[in-house]
């Protein structure tokens, strides 16, 4: 569940921002912004990528997620996966 990571998303002009998700449903995330009270509704079809930092999980068959791009603790979602 994404409620209450850090995450950062990134929108189609790449401007991003960086917060804590509250919430989600199909259409919208509510993000609690970084370094401000503020609280915003984020529209998916807005979004470019998400970026979430991964928890270190030990991987026992080895297989790649396809989503891990190689970035050390990073790993990048795209935005129709989300829900």
């Amino acid at each position: 569940s994404f409620c209450t990571k850090q995450v950062k998303i990134v929108f189609l002009d790449n401007k991003s921002i960086t917060g804590i998700v509250n919430q989600f449903s199909r259409y919208h995330i509510v993000l609690e912004v970084e370094g401000k009270d503020e609280i915003i509704t984020v529209f998916k079809h807005a979004i470019k990528y998400i970026l979430s930092k991964k928890k270190k999980l030990k991987n026992i068959n080895k297989q790649r997620n396809p989503f891990d791009f190689g970035i050390k603790g990073v790993s990048i979602l795209p935005s129709s996966i989300v829900v």
